[in-house]
């Protein structure tokens, strides 16, 4: 075999190999793409299913609420009815010290508005929670999928193949001159 062939050949294993190397990185970078891409998925499937879960929490707690507070607006009404009953069966209150009739009821009436005031309060402050539940599973979520694509190389370059693929035919051609 001629020199200049077997310069030819060499160059153009080493090419092969390069390309060959070359391709062997894209496809491990696509490998590790694909696998981000499918923990991305499952993270987000997850995320779905906690602000679900969430919002299922939270209507369970609106339901209750209203509840609460159906009962206790009845029980308010209730010791009212009872006050005014209580006073009528007593001649309306002629004769008693202290309170009057109708200050009885205000004070009932009063007490009821301030459970209720304290029964909306807390409910306020259950509503922030739920949002900031809401607010960190969606962080979560992002932290999550940001660690699954903090780990992602870029790929091999295509220019630094074409220059590795020059270099190599230099280094041949230099070879082939000299020997």
């Amino acid at each position: 075999m001629p020199a200049g062939m077997w310069f030819a050949a060499l160059g153009a294993v080493k090419a092969f190999s390069s390309i060959q190397q070359h391709q062997q990185a894209e496809q491990q970078v696509q490998i590790q793409r694909e696998g981000a891409f499918r923990q991305v998925a499952e993270n987000n499937r997850i995320g779905l299913n906690n602000q679900i879960y969430i919002n299922d929490l939270e209507a369970l707690e609106l339901k209750k609420h209203g509840l609460d507070s159906l009962e206790l607006s009845l029980q308010v009404a209730k010791a009212r009815s009872s006050q005014l009953a209580l006073q009528a069966s007593q001649g309306a209150g002629l004769g008693k010290s202290g309170n009057t009739a109708e200050q009885i009821i205000q004070d009932i009436s009063r007490q009821g508005a301030n459970s209720i005031a304290r029964k909306e309060l807390n409910f306020s402050t259950q509503l922030r929670d739920f949002q900031n539940k809401r607010t960190n599973a969606v962080q979560q979520n992002l932290s999550a999928n940001n660690a699954a694509f903090s780990n992602l190389s870029i790929g091999p370059s295509k220019t630094g193949l074409a220059l590795e693929i020059l270099g190599d035919a230099a280094t041949v051609a230099i070879a082939s001159k000299q020997g």
